[in-house]
């Protein structure tokens, strides 16, 4: 990841690139000109290490980022559990990333199975009241997992309010508690404060919640959940429903989503995915693209529960789908 620094002509004399050259810029405009032409010079990212002596945690790696590069840069965690760093950690432009070989895993032995996470050489950050992230852009998260702890009394799970232009990598959400979404997205209460253009390559994992996935909005109409991607994405046992798009939320891209449902009763309560929260009234739903839905259960639905639920929305499109249930 290149970073660039933008310098305008005006203040910069002598600028000492990367390679130690050192180059004269004289030139005979104006200032009121010469703020007009900066110069593009490729900066250095920082990098932190967790590496048990000068940072013994993450959030402690991620503090001497911000203080070497304030712009942001990388964090590497080796494979372990660590106490996950607290929201007030998280800048723009910080990237944590797994030193570990072994990448973030999820599937499932048998329908209704209990969830297999695969090799314990993982990087897992724990979570016992949840994290929200709010107001922060180009952040980063690359073969991580989040484990909210709802086994051992974990009280929250995890809320982007205006995260825009980052990238999740092969990111797992796991033991997310049963009375909220396992990830919501939203749009903030200010004009333009939306969660834009955050990208979730690789596999993407949420396990369990009230929904795996729900994007919504604060406010009406002014922000909004859009335009964000997800390559791969993958949902173990919700108790509501798989994905929610709630309100104010449009031109989200899924290539592809696999839902899991569990249920000890004869049928399933839950729906697959809901498209507005509202039967009757238009709340901004549109143009969402599923391009390939997948729904796993040990049971047939129940009357009233559906893979899919159209409620008042417009322009939602899924283009292909399978349903499978063994019992």
């Amino acid at each position: 990841m290149k970073r660039y620094i933008l310098i305008p002509m005006s203040a910069v004399l002598f600028v000492a690139s990367a390679f130690g050259q050192t180059h004269s810029t004289i030139s005979s405009t104006t200032p009121s000109q010469a703020t007009t032409s900066p110069l593009i010079v490729p900066a250095i990212d920082a990098t932190e290490y967790v590496d048990g002596a000068t940072n013994t945690t993450v959030a402690q790696a991620m503090a001497a980022l911000q203080v070497a590069s304030p712009n942001g840069g990388d964090v590497w965690i080796p494979c372990g559990t660590y106490a996950g760093p607290p929201a007030s950690s998280f800048f723009s432009g910080v990237h944590l990333r797994s030193a570990c070989s072994g990448l973030p895993q999820a599937w499932l032995t048998a329908p209704g199975g209990a969830p297999n996470y695969g090799s314990p050489q993982q990087t897992i950050l724990q979570y016992t009241s949840g994290l929200t992230l709010a107001n922060v852009g180009d952040i980063g998260l690359d073969n991580i997992t989040l484990d909210m702890q709802s086994q051992n009394g974990g009280t929250g799970n995890v809320l982007f309010n205006a995260v825009s232009a980052s990238s999740f990598n092969n990111l797992n959400i796991l033991n997310c508690v049963g009375t909220a979404p396992c990830l919501t997205m939203e749009g903030g209460l200010t004009s333009g404060t939306n969660s834009a253009m955050d990208h979730f390559s690789g596999r993407t994992v949420l396990a369990a919640g009230t929904y795996g996935l729900d994007m919504t909005s604060l406010s009406t109409n002014v922000s909004f959940a859009t335009e964000n991607v997800f390559e791969d994405l993958f949902i173990f046992y919700p108790n509501t429903g798989g994905i929610l798009f709630d309100k104010w939320d449009d031109s989200n891209i899924f290539n592809k989503v696999s839902l899991f449902f569990s249920t000890a009763s004869s049928c399933l309560a839950e729906n697959g995915v809901v498209f507005g929260s509202s039967t009757s009234v238009d709340q901004g739903v549109y143009w969402e693209n599923i391009k390939h839905l997948d729904v796993t259960s040990d049971h047939g639905f129940c009357s009233g529960s559906f893979p899919i639920v159209w409620n008042d929305s417009k322009y939602n499109f899924v283009i292909s789908g399978l349903l499978g249930a063994s019992g």
